[in-house]
């Protein structure tokens, strides 16, 4: 039995000690139209820059919702390098509208963020009504949890070799 303790308190420092320092996550340098703009129209246009390359997914999506919490359409969200954009439809009643943003940022983390801008003047847009739900996973990266589940299984299985070793 103390084997087993002593193997297992051995393989969690193992996984613990080969742990890489985290990195800087990306940070967002800029966006357009600029976070507390005041907009007498709708933008042709929504981005959001970053201070590193964008990995490209299906994470990454620019949401805007509206006054009352409603959620306005957005179109073709893109990736070209450092940046995310998007095509919006047409916004509604003026008041403040929130652009956020989610992506994958290039050290594979997920990263979101908004910013607010004010509408003066009504547009003739209508709000989504209907948002389908997404979900995604948590920070923690695929191949992290692959590797302790590699790991537990090795555990167990030497577990039960050693367990069924002639003495």
């Amino acid at each position: 039995m103390r084997r087993v303790l002593l193997i297992v308190l051995l393989s969690c420092l193992v996984i613990l000690g080969s742990a890489a320092p985290a990195s800087a996550h990306d940070v967002l340098v800029g966006s357009d139209p600029a976070a507390g703009a005041v907009l007498t129209t709708s933008p042709a246009t929504v981005g959001f820059s970053f201070n590193a390359p964008i990995q490209e997914s299906s994470y990454d999506t620019i949401t805007i919702s509206g006054p009352h919490a409603t959620r306005w359409p957005v179109y073709g969200s893109r990736v070209y390098g450092d940046s995310i954009t998007a095509s919006p439809g047409p916004l509604g009643p003026s008041g403040q509208y929130v652009f956020a943003y989610r992506i994958v940022s290039a050290d594979g983390h997920p990263l979101s963020g908004q910013i607010t801008v004010t509408l003066t003047d009504p547009g003739l847009g209508r709000p989504v009504t209907a948002q389908p739900a997404v979900q995604h996973g948590g920070d923690v990266p695929g191949w992290v949890w692959l590797l302790i589940a590699v790991v537990l299984v090795g555990l167990i299985s030497l577990v039960l070799r050693q367990s069924r070793a002639p003495r």
